[in-house]
C-alpha cells in the first residue's frame, strides 16, 4: 500500500485519514508476520523436544513447556494444537480488530467531511444574514456524533454502506469473510472458542464453515493419531496458513474502499 507524501494541505480530511490508516495497516501486517514467526519457531522446539524423546528411547520425556515428565502423545498435542492454536487465535484476534480500526478511521473521515460541509453551508448562510445557521449547524453536529457512536458497534454494516457508496464490484464475497471472521474472534475472546458456550452457536458455526481452513471440532487428525483440543469439546480450530489470505482479502477490500471514497 502506498501512503502520499503530505501536502501542503496537512490539515485535509484525506491527508488526516492516510496518515491514521497507516499505522493500522502496518499493525495487520506485523501480526501475520508474527503469527509466520511464531509457527516457525513452535516447529524447530517441537523437533528438539521429540529428539529428546527419540534418545530416551521411553514413553516420557522431560519439557521446556511443562513439568517433567509428559507422556509423547501430550507433547505432540501441546506442540501440533495447543501451542499453534493460541499464536493463531492471537493473531485472528489482531487481524480483526486492526481491521475494525480501519473501518471506524474511515467512517470518522466521512463524518468529519460531512461537518466541514455543514460548517461551510452555514457559515454562507450565516454571510448572507441567515440567523439560523449557527442553530442548524450544531444539529447537523449533533446527527454526525450520534451516528459516530452507532456505527461504532455496526462495524460490518458501515463497511457494507461504504462499499456500496464506493461502487465496488464483487463486495459480498469479502463482506461475508469480514464478518465471520469478526464472529470467530468474538467466540475466541468471550468463551475461548467453544462452540457451545457461545451466545450464538448456530450463526458461529455456519460462519466457521464458510471460513476456508477453520472448523469447529473435539479432535484434530494430525498424522495418524487424532489429537484433542485443548478445552476437551467442540472448539473453533484454525489450520495452519489459514488466517492470512482470509485477512489478506479483506484488508485489500478496505484498502479499496478507502481509495475510491477519498482518493
Amino acid at each position: 500500500m502506498r501512503f502520499p507524501v503530505p501536502g501542503a494541505d496537512a490539515s485535509d480530511v484525506k491527508w488526516r485519514l492516510h496518515y491514521k490508516m497507516r499505522p493500522r495497516v502496518d499493525f495487520i501486517r506485523q501480526a501475520l508476520n508474527l503469527l509466520d514467526d511464531s509457527e516457525v519457531n513452535i516447529r524447530k522446539m517441537m523437533k528438539s523436544e521429540v529428539g529428546k524423546a527419540e534418545e530416551a528411547q521411553g514413553e516420557s520425556v522431560p519439557s521446556v513447556i511443562l513439568p517433567p515428565p509428559i507422556s509423547l502423545k501430550t507433547l505432540r498435542e501441546q506442540h501440533l494444537v495447543v501451542l499453534p492454536l493460541n499464536a493463531r487465535y492471537a493473531g485472528l484476534i489482531s487481524c480483526a480488530a486492526g481491521l475494525e480500526w480501519l473501518v471506524h478511521a474511515m467512517q470518522s473521515a466521512r463524518l468529519e467531511d460531512m461537518a466541514e460541509l455543514a460548517q461551510n453551508e452555514a457559515e454562507q448562510k450565516d454571510a448572507d444574514g441567515n440567523a439560523d445557521a449557527a442553530r442548524k449547524f450544531r444539529e447537523m453536529r449533533e446527527v454526525i456524533e450520534q451516528d459516530r457512536r452507532i456505527r461504532t458497534g455496526r462495524v460490518v454494516e458501515t463497511l457494507r454502506q461504504m462499499a456500496a457508496a464506493a461502487n465496488l464490484p464483487q463486495k459480498g464475497a469479502a463482506l461475508q469473510i469480514f464478518s465471520d471472521l469478526c464472529l470467530a474472534r468474538n467466540a475466541v475472546v468471550h468463551c475461548g472458542g467453544a462452540a457451545e458456550d457461545f451466545n450464538q452457536p448456530d450463526k458461529l458455526r455456519d460462519a466457521v464453515r464458510r471460513l476456508s481452513g477453520f472448523e469447529i471440532t473435539k479432535e484434530v487428525k494430525i498424522g495418524k493419531e487424532p489429537l484433542a483440543m485443548p478445552l476437551g469439546e467442540n472448539q473453533i480450530w484454525i489450520e495452519r496458513d489459514a488466517l492470512r489470505p482470509l485477512v489478506e482479502k479483506t484488508l485489500d477490500f478496505v484498502l479499496q474502499a478507502r481509495g475510491k471514497l477519498f482518493g
